[in-house]
């Protein structure tokens, strides 16, 4: 089985082919791309890997603990995508995700589009008061 962490350093460093390559085996890597959430987050920002990740993180529960502080700042990336699915990833995490709350009321406010501002206004919903 492919290694998530081999698969996402390609995924952010290889030629164009190894990128798209490295977006479809953690695609059919199931529960461990939660390993790498925040590096198949970034990647939706190319249009090219952005179907294939798309569809990985909608499959995706909770990220990993340990990405997401990686995915807290990726709220305000000027990237609609981008900053919608490290959003769906926080709320997601749920009280885990708890520090990250200055980062998603900034989305709320500052959020790229209307659906970043959403998605952020409901990852808010789904930590603790």
């Amino acid at each position: 089985m492919d290694d998530p962490y081999e698969l996402a350093a390609r995924l952010q460093s290889g030629t164009p082919a190894e990128r798209l390559d490295a977006a479809d085996r953690l695609s059919r890597t199931g529960d461990q791309a939660a390993t790498v959430a925040a590096a198949l987050v970034e990647a939706c920002a190319d249009p090219t890997l952005q179907p294939v990740c798309v569809g990985t993180l909608e499959e995706l529960g909770s990220p990993a603990d340990h990405q997401l502080g990686l995915l807290g700042p990726l709220v305000a990336s000027e990237h609609d995508v981008v900053a919608y699915w490290a959003a769906t990833l926080l709320g997601r995490a749920g009280s885990a995700a708890a520090e990250h709350r200055p980062a998603l009321e900034a989305g709320v406010r500052t959020g790229v589009t209307e659906a970043v501002r959403k998605r952020a206004a409901w990852a808010l919903e789904r930590l603790p008061a």
